[in-house]
């Protein structure tokens, strides 16, 4: 595949993702039925931004090709504090939920684990 499509590809990746995110955050409380597990809410945070890191690090890393991982590690998760910050402040407005610094944290964790993986 030549740059210019394989630039295209993986922003446009990451981008719907991002669109499919907010989406998921704009349900309100009485839309999501979940069931009843412990500490699904933080796996289901882990796994979305999972694929968030994974996607941000695929980005990160198509400019130069090779970075260092401590500093594609901590790329990835600065943008994935920051994205899920302006999450968790855009669920703070949605009827029947809130922000969580909880959830926060792991987005970070989940994003960074997305990098590990994509550096695989």
């Amino acid at each position: 595949m030549d740059k210019d499509r394989r630039f295209f590809w993986l922003w446009s990746s990451l981008i719907i993702y991002m669109a499919f995110m907010w989406f998921l955050s704009s349900q309100s409380g009485d839309e999501i039925q979940m069931p009843p597990i412990p500490f699904l809410d933080k796996m289901l945070h882990f796994l979305e931004y999972l694929i968030f890191g994974f996607l941000v690090a695929r980005v990160i890393s198509l400019p130069e090709g090779r970075k260092s991982r401590i500093r594609l590690f901590g790329s990835v998760v600065i943008i994935a504090l920051i994205w899920g910050a302006i999450d968790e402040l855009h669920q703070s407005f949605v009827p029947l939920r809130d922000a969580n610094l909880f959830d926060l944290i792991t987005d970070c964790i989940g994003a960074g684990a997305g990098q590990f993986f994509c550096k695989l």
